[in-house]
């Protein structure tokens, strides 16, 4: 699966469990923090969705460790 795969499946997944309607305004340089409504659970939740569409397993604890959506997306590609 490529980058941009992974990218643009990280940002659907963002678009389900926030009040974010328009993906295009993420970029590997967002945060959660500057998400609305990405607390503790809508981040389980997007996670989940990840791991179902792209069929790679990521311990929860490692993707709060990551400081940006590029970083997320170069942990599912390492895994």
């Amino acid at each position: 699966m490529t980058r941009t795969e992974i990218l643009d499946i990280i940002k659907e997944s963002i678009v389900e469990e926030t009040p974010l309607e328009d993906s295009s305004v993420i970029t590997e340089h967002t945060t959660a923090n500057q998400v609305p409504g990405w607390d503790s659970l809508a981040h389980v939740r997007i996670m989940l969705n990840i791991e179902m569409e792209t069929d790679i397993e990521v311990p929860i604890e490692m993707t709060y460790k990551t400081k940006n959506i590029g970083e997320l997306v170069t942990l599912f590609e390492a895994a």
